[in-house]
């Protein structure tokens, strides 16, 4: 890629970020900047919904285990089954979650730039 497409496509990248914010060029970058922000805000919030969907499914799956013990449930009942998918569900779905979102965190706090790059600007480019 030469010089030209070069500053043809950053050019056409500010284009079409003005455009999709409704904003001068030169506010662009505090705007994406906040955005950061509210997406590091919005992967820790996810991470401790997904620490609570773990605690509830480790508690789902103590109070199965002390029904079946106590036979005040059968073990091959439907209750028995509902439940163990659930809490299972819940489980893979939390550590998954946490798993992505502590990437997406230390990726925001250590470099937020590359960020707003990967995320934001870099899609406009294939576009």
């Amino acid at each position: 890629m030469d010089s030209t497409n070069i500053i043809n496509t950053v050019n056409g990248i500010l284009d079409a970020l003005t455009k999709k914010f409704g904003v001068a060029a030169d506010k662009i970058y505090p705007i994406l900047m906040k955005q950061t922000q509210v997406d590091l805000l919005q992967n820790i919030l996810i991470m401790i919904l997904s620490a609570i969907a773990i605690g509830i499914s480790i508690m789902l799956i103590r109070w199965e285990v002390k029904k079946v013990k106590s036979k005040e449930i059968d073990i091959m009942s439907g209750t028995v089954t509902a439940i163990s998918i659930v809490a299972v569900a819940l489980f893979i779905i939390g550590v998954a979650h946490i798993i992505i979102d502590v990437g997406n965190c230390t990726q925001i706090l250590i470099n937020p730039n590359y960020y707003i790059f990967s995320n934001y600007i870099q899609p406009l480019i294939k576009q």
